[in-house]
């Protein structure tokens, strides 16, 4: 059952690097990318997706603030 796991886990992750691949611009799709990443065990990526969010988007205070809490619960 364990090898089952992380044989989906493997197949789960193979797919979000290929979206990671196709480049998407839009932000909620960065951000569900990001929060996969994190489920998979791979918060250093999802931290750089959800710290270039910050960058590209300052004027944004609402999405500011959701990416800021993404990013506390990586670091804590």
């Amino acid at each position: 059952m364990l090898h089952c796991f992380a044989d989906m886990q493997a197949r789960a992750l193979a797919l979000l690097d290929r979206a990671d691949t196709l480049g998407p611009t839009n932000v909620p799709t960065r951000i569900r990318l990001a929060d996969g990443l994190t489920l998979l065990g791979q918060p250093e990526r999802a931290a750089a997706i959800y710290q270039q969010l910050l960058v590209d988007y300052p004027q944004a205070p609402f999405l500011q603030e959701t990416l800021r809490a993404k990013l506390t619960d990586i670091y804590l």
